[in-house]
Parts: structure tokens; sequence; C-alpha cells
């Protein structure tokens, strides 16, 4: 069968309500889906996954893949054929109307690749998610400068969150978030899903950046979900060195200081009708 959307979301030690929560966001949903849960941690989550419906299943992992290898087990998976593959988190809420409306957008915009909707916060504060490709300096001021500082690169941060845009508005974003990605199956494929190198942390950023090299990557603020993340690397060292070991492997990959492809990218989304 050929599924309208292959959906991949990977488990690491989650709670069982936010399981249920997903699984509810893909329920009564018109479009042939197909949901796949990766386990990176089996036997950690209170969730008796033989109760799953039909459109989903569970594949625990004999070991840590890590968060792109563990969307790689779905994406590059040749026994299953969707137009479109929807990479989440578990802790989205959507309804299967978004679903639909993206899907919607998508078949009308065949030169788009990749779409993120609005991401708000459950208050329903918009998260601010669409960025421009970091440079060195964008990293380190975001999780090193202190508070008291900040004001002093006020533009610079500015520039780089591409606040100058209106959050309700369409627009090209460099650099989409890794909690809700909306892909075209095809393009996703040809370029071999996510680089194995990132074990956690900027997979999201240079999955956008290969998508964005052939096809349009867009924010669309005419749907709007909620995510309930929390910034793991700003609280304990653990995640913080493997956010720092993952800068390093993009910046080794991608360039430091003279990275001329991101200052094209960046300058070309900067410039695009307000």
């Amino acid at each position: 069968m050929i599924f309208d959307i292959l959906i991949s979301v990977v488990l690491y030690r989650n709670n069982k309500t936010e399981l249920e929560s997903f699984l509810n966001s893909c329920n009564g949903s018109n479009l042939k889906i197909h949901l796949v849960f990766i386990d990176n941690a089996p036997g950690q989550i209170d969730f008796d996954f033989k109760t799953l419906p039909a459109f989903a299943e569970y594949r625990p992992m004999p070991k840590n893949l890590g968060y792109g290898c563990g969307h790689n087990v779905a994406i590059l998976d040749p026994k299953i054929s969707a137009s479109y593959h929807l990479i989440a988190n578990a802790d989205v809420r959507f309804t299967s109307i978004d679903l639909q409306k993206i899907y919607n957008k998508m078949e009308a915009s065949p030169n788009c690749g990749l779409l993120m909707p609005q991401v708000i916060w459950p208050d329903g504060k918009d998260q601010g998610l669409r960025k421009l490709l970091p440079s060195p300096g964008d990293l380190f001021l975001r999780r090193f400068v202190p508070g008291f500082l900040r004001f002093a690169f006020k533009k610079q941060e500015s520039s780089y969150q591409m606040q100058i845009f209106d959050s309700k508005k369409e627009m090209l974003v460099p650099a989409l978030s890794g909690c809700f990605m909306f892909c075209r199956s095809s393009l996703l494929r040809e370029i071999g899903g996510f680089d194995a190198r990132f074990f956690l942390y900027l997979e999201d950023v240079d999955l956008s950046r290969r998508m964005g090299q052939t096809a349009l990557n867009l924010y669309w603020p005419e749907v709007r979900i909620i995510h309930e993340y929390q910034k793991s690397s700003y609280r304990s060292l653990k995640p913080l060195w493997l956010h720092l070991k993952s800068a390093f492997k993009y910046f080794n990959k991608h360039g430091w200081f003279f990275d001329q492809e991101r200052k094209a990218i960046n300058q070309k989304a900067m410039s695009q009708k307000q």
C-alpha cells in the first residue's frame, strides 16, 4: 500500500500521556496514514504497545540510535511508501484537520520540499522556531551569553530568529524545527534522510539545509500546532555536551566563519517580501 503520510516519532523514556495524546492527534483522518514509533529505550515507557490502533506500529531498537538515525529507520525503510513524511516529536499536538490542510498545501506547492506550521506554546504564544542557518556566534550567543548582556546582541539575535517578519505570514525559512517537519518523501529519501553523524541536536538544521538546496523550506502559519518541549541542554551537562559535539560536527561539515553558502541562503531569506 502507498500511504498519503508516513509519520515517524522517536521515543526515549516518554510518558504514557504523550503517546496517548499523539495517537489522538492522528485519529479521524481521511488520509491514508501510517505511524511508526521508534523506541530508543525499550521497556522505559509505561504503555502497552500491543494496543496500538491499526494505523500504528512499534519498533523497539537494540540500542539508542539518537534522534536522526531513529527517524531514518522509517524514512529509509524500503517496505513503506508514502507521498509525504512527517517527522514529529511525541510532545506535539495537532488535529486530523491540520494534517489534511498541510497535505493539501503540499499538493498545491510542488516546489516545496519541507513545511513547518506555526508552533505555539500551550498558552498560545508563538515559539519563534523560524531561524536562519546559524553561525558559530549565533549558537554561542544563545547558549552562553547571560541574560543581562543579551541586550548588546539584540540586533544579531533578532536577525537570526527572523523577527522582522510577521509570524502570521507565510515565508521561506532556511532552518525549520525538527519537532514537526512535513517533508516530500521523494526528496527526503533522495538526500538520505538525516545525517548519521548527528546523534542529537542540529540534525534538523542540517536536514533543512540539504532539503533547501533543491526545494523550498516553507513556514506556513495557516496551521498552528502545540509543542510542549523543554530545552534540556540548558538544564544539565550531558545534553549540553551533546549539543556542543553536534555544533562542532555541523560547522566542520558546512564551514565555520567562511561559509559562503550560508551567507547566500540567509541573505536571500532576509530579502524576501515582508
